[in-house]
């Protein structure tokens, strides 16, 4: 029984050199530089998206606090009783129109200590006719608001509207 030989590899090629490569003896060639890492490959989006990710964070949280004021002033109850005295006024109703609706920005400040305080508020109104400003003050005594100051001021006319009763 004869076994031949039968070559992997097609004589064309060779098999394998019977010199090692050499080793490495130091550091790559200069012009040769690593590839660049995450942060290297990816700054130029990622600090523009930090910066604007920073502003939406400061911008939503600075709303959250506009709208949380806004809501206790517009739940007080002098900013209820003036929108009532307002809507429920035949003066207002012909100056303004019907509804008479508060403005976005009311401005002032409702201090309150158990059952006293005081109110300073100025709240926008408008209606179908026209705008005007509410101006109130009043003092709480006994947990009973009275108002020294209730009036709608409306651009233009001469004299303001009373709402106190």
């Amino acid at each position: 029984m004869t076994r031949s030989i039968v070559p992997l590899h097609p004589p064309s090629h060779t098999l394998m050199s019977s010199v090692p490569p050499p080793l490495s003896q130091g550091p790559p060639p200069l012009d040769q530089a690593p590839p660049p890492g995450w942060w290297g490959r990816n700054w130029k989006w990622m600090i523009p998206t930090c910066v604007v990710v920073t502003f939406v964070t400061i911008a939503a949280f600075i709303f959250l606090i506009f709208s949380f004021v806004m809501g206790m002033m517009k739940s007080s109850t002098p900013f209820k009783e003036a929108m009532s005295r307002a809507n429920a006024s035949e003066q207002v109703k012909t100056a303004l129109g019907t509804p008479v609706e508060s403005g976005m920005f009311v401005t002032g400040n409702i201090s309150t200590s158990g059952s006293s305080g005081h109110a300073f508020l100025a709240i926008p109104v408008s209606g179908p006719k026209g705008e005007g400003i509410i101006r109130l003050e009043a003092k709480m005594s006994a947990g009973t608001w009275t108002y020294t100051t209730l009036h709608l001021h409306v651009p233009g006319q001469p004299a303001n509207i009373e709402l106190k009763p």
